[in-house]
């Protein structure tokens, strides 16, 4: 399998809006019940609510991919960890 490109979208995905509580969303991905996320509604588009679909693409982050990453190093170099 290939890694995509920073920037590049995948196919999109189906989560359906299932409720909203105290201004989170719970969201199930296209008929797998077991697939649940949270997430604030203010990351989902305006006038979304329950009962709507939602199509989402996901993107590499891969500036943030590469700070978390030396983040981590660092972390492990403290600690003595880091072959």
């Amino acid at each position: 399998m290939t890694r995509a490109a920073s920037g590049e979208r995948g196919r999109p995905v189906r989560f359906f809006v299932d409720r909203v509580t105290g201004g989170v969303a719970t969201l199930i991905y296209d008929g797998t019940p077991d697939c649940v996320i949270d997430v604030p509604m203010s990351s989902l588009p305006p006038g979304a609510s329950e009962g709507d679909y939602l199509a989402v693409s996901f993107v590499i982050d891969a500036p943030r991919g590469a700070d978390v990453r030396g983040q981590i190093d660092s972390l492990m170099d403290e600690l003595g960890d880091n072959p």
